[in-house]
């Protein structure tokens, strides 16, 4: 009678012991599933606004295209950069008046810190003419440089190298 007993209370634990993780297993797979439809959920508008900037920009350049103003070339001067220090960073903005998207690259020389931006032309609103996009860097006090570059209408890479500001 002990031994059946036992064999009992073991099955009941065994029966337990896979219970739980049935129902842990379920947790996590719900949990799953809620996270991954949130993503999907993100990536999805943040890719719909992307493809309707390029959308726009791409209508913009067909003008260009149906008006003979070919090619289509980056005009250095209505490219602007400033910088403020706000908590401990520098906040380089580039400001972008050309009539088109401007996609550039920038890399802070000697300390690592890179990244690509776009400046997204602005019609209407207050942005009337330009747009404007930001990025930080580690101040280095007037030891580095950072290096904003883009493409002309070649191909080949154009820049701008500007010494950080010292605080």
């Amino acid at each position: 009678m002990k031994k059946l007993n036992s064999v009992k209370e073991s099955m009941i634990t065994v029966f337990l012991v896979f219970t739980i993780l049935g129902i842990l297993l379920f947790t996590i797979n719900t949990s799953l599933g809620i996270f991954e439809t949130k993503a999907k959920a993100g990536y999805n508008t943040t890719k719909f606004a992307i493809e309707k900037s390029a959308i726009e920009n791409f209508e913009r350049v067909i003008e260009f295209i149906d008006d003979d103003l070919l090619p289509i070339k980056v005009d250095d001067q209505k490219l602007e950069v400033s910088y403020k220090l706000l908590n401990g960073k520098l906040i380089w903005t580039v400001t972008n008046r050309n009539k088109f998207d401007v996609v550039y690259r920038w890399r802070q020389v000697g300390f690592g810190e890179s990244g690509v931006n776009e400046t997204v032309y602005a019609e209407g609103g207050s942005n009337l003419g330009s747009s404007k996009s930001s990025f930080f860097t580690t101040p280095t006090n007037n030891r580095g440089k950072v290096v904003i570059e883009w493409l002309d209408e070649n191909g080949a890479w154009k820049s701008m190298e500007l010494q950080e500001p010292d605080f």
